[in-house]
């Protein structure tokens, strides 16, 4: 197979769904003080391995460790600590694949991470390496590419346009999530599923609010709250419902702002229902 997922376990395919801003891999919170250490452990025991490795011998269940690891510091707002597993994970697949697929996943989680810690100069280098590559690469067995989708792309320009608003350049950031949200749409449109919409709803209406286009994100959020509900994207649905809510309180349409908050609420408690029985879905 041809593109940035050959020869792969299903246990990478899992590891490297991990995401700050919009994740499709929801599991059960591992922030137990046994349980961290457990993991830490764990990850000792393959540092030698992962150290040594090369391209004849890597074996992919040595990452296993590292990705539990890491999404453990995640899920506590550690970035700091799991800044130098993503560093590892960059490194280790780099050499292995060279600048693919893979690699391109890997820059894409360190760049979120750099993110949070405010370090934008690499964060922005990441995520734009990332999302050429992405853009290059064929995501489609025996299709030429370009043949990206959201799943392949969302992440990297979604990146790009916060850097841009944590500089101050809200105009240059509309431009990133709009591009993200034309993609969703048109990708839905011929296959609707509701995974991706609302997220860049979300993402390009704050934008769009923060430039004082409020009508059009109002009409962005409304086209959200006609959307069918979609396991993967309950929590973005919420966060879009709650920002109509509170710009139709400031139009004085205070009962259907309360019909959306709760709404919201539904929405919010399904997704921590879901996490509870540790359903991947």
């Amino acid at each position: 197979m041809n593109g940035p997922f050959r020869n792969k376990t299903p246990e990478f395919l899992t590891a490297l769904t991990l995401s700050l801003s919009m994740t499709l891999l929801i599991g059960a919170p591992m922030t137990a003080a046994a349980d961290l250490k457990n993991l830490e452990a764990a990850y000792g025991q393959v540092v030698p391995k992962l150290k040594a490795c090369s391209k004849s011998n890597f074996n992919w269940d040595w990452l296993t460790p590292l990705n539990n690891l890491e999404r453990c510091y995640l899920q506590e707002g550690n970035y700091q600590a799991a800044e130098p597993l993503a560093r590892e994970r960059l490194r280790i697949l780099t050499l292995t694949f060279g600048q693919d697929g893979n690699s391109a996943s890997a820059m894409t989680n360190l760049a979120e991470i750099l993110l949070k810690l405010n370090k934008l100069d690499e964060a922005e280098q990441l995520f734009k390496t990332a999302l050429s590559i992405n853009k290059q690469e064929s995501h489609v067995y025996g299709q030429p590419a370009p043949n990206f989708g959201c799943q392949h792309v969302s992440r990297q320009l979604t990146g790009l346009g916060h850097i841009c608003l944590k500089r101050g350049k809200a105009q240059d950031a509309e431009l990133f999530f709009r591009e993200n949200y034309d993609l969703a749409l048109k990708e839905e449109q011929e296959r609707p599923r509701a995974i991706y919409t609302p997220q860049a709803c979300l993402e390009l209406g704050k934008c769009l609010q923060e430039t004082g286009k409020t009508g059009e994100a109002m009409a962005l959020y409304e086209k959200v709250v006609q959307l069918p509900v979609n396991a993967h994207s309950q929590t973005a649905k919420a966060a879009v419902l709650r920002n109509y809510a509170d710009l139709l309180k400031k139009t004085g349409k205070a009962g259907q702002a309360g019909r959306l908050l709760e709404e919201a609420k539904k929405l919010e408690e399904s997704h921590k229902a879901m996490n509870r029985s540790q359903l991947d879905y």
